[in-house]
């Protein structure tokens, strides 16, 4: 009996380490694809900026298919950023592309 437990106990154990491994790849890849879909919008929208900087989550809360992202621009001494809401793996093969969430003015 003592041996069924520790089978069991051992076994929720590994499942218990595989979902938690299995969730922050998950949000690894969509921060991932998030960025790489920013970088191209980045690149079109200033392209007199270089990118900076970047970060993207990996959490989709509003399960629309867009993690948010910033990225930090700049030419020349000015610098700003930029909040996107990026495109995940099923909506970037899709086509769509960034969505800005604020506009950002010039200076």
């Amino acid at each position: 009996m003592k041996k069924y437990i520790a089978v069991i106990v051992i076994a929720l154990i590994i499942l218990g380490v595989g979902y938690f491994f299995s969730i922050n790849l998950t949000n690894s890849m969509r921060a991932s694809r998030a960025e790489s879909v920013g970088h191209t919008y980045i690149e079109k929208v200033y392209k007199e900026y270089s990118i900076l900087g970047e970060v993207c989550q990996g959490v989709d809360t509003d399960s629309d298919g867009y993690v948010s992202c910033t990225f930090r621009v700049g030419k020349e001494g000015v610098e700003k950023e930029v909040n996107l809401q990026c495109p995940t793996y099923i909506k970037s093969f899709l086509g769509n592309e960034c969505k800005a969430t604020q506009m950002v003015l010039p200076q």
